[in-house]
């Protein structure tokens, strides 16, 4: 690429065109191309749609649908810009006195008065090639549409590699930075790890609790990124539960609160390691509620209600984990 520049600048020296101020490259223009950039500028808005609707659902991989419409988007560029042009491609170089125009089959210089009108739709910055073309003399090197023009991909690319393209790939490596509490609930699933500080030194070390993709217990929920310690609650499937209390409703609905205890996994939020299990016992509700608001299909009848721990008790249950040093063996 250097090389042609510096042989256009000597071949427009030698015909006596002066200092080329502006080098004007073909681009593959036609049909396809259209077609394409249809499609590539269309893919944004789906995109954005299935981007929103995960965003609401506090996705961590809510970026992934407009990442995708980058890629097409950068796809279709490189190809209108760097494929092959039928004929072979041509460059046209503006001096200070002409034009200069290269191609694989040689150069042609043409001073200003010898100019005559041509078709650029297809070089880069047709509109200011045209303007030159057409006063026989060159514009400004920076006009309006060409500053407007740059600004815009760069917002393009910076908005593309910044919003989508470096959170896709942190969550890929697993050094994701959570901004919601709930999208740490993917170590319960073997999901990648979290960029957040490690689980060393004196406490405290917050903690957030899951059961599925409930959050159940937080230290901190105003700071997802100061989460050391991830629990995975699931209740213990036993034989035989204790009913503590036998709930009556209208319409023959019957609620049966039953004694539960669970296993809580805990693991690092930055590594996915695991740390310990505790076993935690359900506290809460402690008495029938006032109503309830069976689905539209529930059949009258008697069902189960298990109990589930209370921030209290999972507080008092993980405080050696909380406030003392972290452990320094992990298993």
């Amino acid at each position: 690429m250097w090389r042609r520049r510096r042989a256009i600048r000597s071949a427009a020296a030698a015909a006596g065109l002066g200092r080329v101020l502006r080098i004007h490259r073909e681009r593959r223009a036609g049909g396809v191309e259209t077609a394409l950039w249809t499609i590539g500028v269309v893919s944004v808005a789906p995109a954005g749609i299935a981007a929103t609707v995960m965003a609401s659902e506090q996705s961590a991989t809510r970026q992934f649908p407009l990442f995708g419409s980058f890629l097409v988007l950068l796809a279709v560029f490189g190809w209108t810009h760097f494929g092959p042009v039928h004929g072979g491609r041509h460059w046209i170089a503006v001096a200070e006195r002409g034009l200069v125009v290269w191609s694989g089959s040689g150069v042609e210089t043409t001073a200003w008065h010898g100019v005559e009108p041509r078709d650029v739709t297809a070089m880069s910055s047709p509109i200011d090639l045209a303007a030159t073309i057409d006063l026989r003399a060159p514009v400004a090197v920076w006009t309006r549409g060409r500053f407007v023009d740059l600004c815009l991909a760069c917002l393009v690319v910076l908005g593309g590699i910044g919003f989508t393209g470096v959170p896709v790939l942190r969550y890929a490596l697993g050094a994701q930075v959570p901004t919601e509490l709930d999208h740490l609930a993917r170590i319960c699933d073997g999901g990648p790890a979290f960029d957040v500080p490690e689980y060393t030194g004196r406490g405290p070390h917050p903690v957030a609790v899951f059961e599925g993709e409930s959050r159940e217990y937080a230290l901190n929920d105003r700071r997802p990124e100061a989460v050391q310690l991830v629990g995975c609650a699931r209740r213990i499937v036993e034989p035989r539960v204790d009913t503590v209390r036998k709930c009556e409703y209208s319409g023959g609905h019957v609620r049966e609160l039953r004694e539960a205890r669970y296993r809580v996994d805990v693991y690092t939020a930055r590594g996915g390691d695991r740390v310990t299990s505790v076993v935690v016992r359900g506290d809460s509700p402690r008495d029938c509620a006032e109503m309830i608001f069976p689905e539209s299909d529930d059949e009258p009848g008697s069902r189960p209600e298990y109990r589930t721990p209370s921030s209290e008790r999972y507080r008092a249950r993980l405080a050696a984990l909380i406030d003392n040093p972290a452990r320094t063996t992990i298993g």
